[in-house]
């Protein structure tokens, strides 16, 4: 009975190796869609945003580098042009009236202890608003006109959005493939080995849902890390956390994933 019961576990365990290589043989076509999965709904919901903020005939003029220009027109047809730069530790941006005047300025920085954001706005003054980074702490007014936030919250929008459509291509793509490794084979057999450690992932954004791709991206490559050979990413996730300046803009985030177990 005992050797019964050794060759069922050594067959188990072979299916378990041979339906994880199969799934693994077409990962780089799985490859492709996950991405598009993500990335593609998001670029198109930046530009139904921007859209619902007024923005009309968006086009790019130049790009150097890390620097972009952007040309577009705001309701009621009025021409503005967007120059931004900077890298995924932050960025700076400008806003230019119709007759190319600077009027609207922007500046985010991050670093691992805080984040800072400040308005600088011609001819009235500027606003810097920070957070330490970590689950608890608050967006507070390190200096300047706190009503600057509320009245040109439209103008902090749109260069949120722009900058997110960088940020997309900046960021390292997102390959849903948790499950084709030998922790989903496991499951397609009906063995749960979802049993790991919660782990803690986090990340800044212009924009809520682009930042919670982020903070998933970061707690899978934690779990991925730490159980090579059985999952590349979590196996179970809560709900991520989010707070923002303004609306579902400029947001810290926080997500915890589970990593897979030892299989049985």
């Amino acid at each position: 009975m005992k050797k019964v019961f050794v060759k069922h576990k050594k067959a188990e365990l072979f299916l378990l190796v041979m339906l994880a290589l199969s799934w693994l043989l077409l990962f780089s076509v799985k490859r492709t869609m996950a991405e598009e999965s993500i990335i593609s709904p998001e670029a198109k919901a930046i530009t139904k945003d921007l859209e619902f903020l007024g923005v009309r005939n968006l086009q790019v003029e130049s790009q150097n580098g890390t620097e972009i220009v952007y040309r577009f027109k705001t309701l009621p047809d009025q021409d503005q042009k967007a120059r931004l730069h900077g890298n995924l530790n932050g960025f700076s941006a400008t806003l230019y009236d119709k007759q190319n005047r600077a009027y609207f300025s922007l500046e985010v920085e991050k670093s691992k202890q805080y984040i800072a954001v400040t308005l600088i706005v011609k001819g009235r003054g500027s606003a810097t608003f920070h957070r330490h980074t970590g689950a608890h702490s608050k967006w507070v007014l390190e200096e300047g006109d706190e009503k600057l936030l509320l009245e040109y919250g439209q103008q902090l929008k749109i260069l949120a959005d722009l900058w997110a459509l960088q940020e997309i291509k900046q960021t390292k793509r997102w390959y849903n493939v948790g499950k084709l490794t030998i922790c989903g084979a496991a499951e397609k057999l009906g063995i749960n080995i979802c049993t790991g450690r919660w782990d803690h992932g986090g990340a800044f954004s212009t924009r809520r849902s682009m930042c919670c791709i982020k903070a998933k991206q970061a707690v899978d490559s934690v779990c991925g890390h730490n159980t090579p050979g059985v999952c590349v990413q979590c196996c179970d996730y809560r709900p991520c956390d989010a707070a923002c300046l303004i609306g579902d803009y400029y947001c810290e985030c926080t997500k915890d994933g589970r990593e897979c177990g030892q299989i049985p």
